[in-house]
């Protein structure tokens, strides 16, 4: 995308998979509908998401979820513009 204020490369993430492991995970949850209003610590059925390098996950779809190797690559090749934090 190229505007005025410069050039920007956009990320839409379209794989949502349902792996948040709800027991081992620490949420917030509004206990009248039952739906996540935070997520202290992520915890994932490893098994969903073991070839997945950028996801995101139905409860918190704002957030992208990325692999140790995606994260590698982009410090390997010291590409700029994304900030990382541990959640698992």
């Amino acid at each position: 995308m190229q505007c005025d204020e410069g050039e920007f490369n956009i990320l839409k993430v379209i794989n949502i998979i349902d792996c948040l492991d709800r027991p081992k995970a620490d949420l917030f949850i509004f206990e009248e509908t039952g739906r996540v209003l935070g997520i202290e610590k992520y915890a994932f059925k490893e098994e969903l998401i073991q070839h997945q390098h950028f996801f995101a996950i139905p409860e918190c779809k704002f957030v992208i979820l990325v692999s140790q190797k995606f994260k590698d690559l982009v410090e390997q090749h010291q590409l700029e513009g994304l900030n990382f934090r541990q959640v698992a």
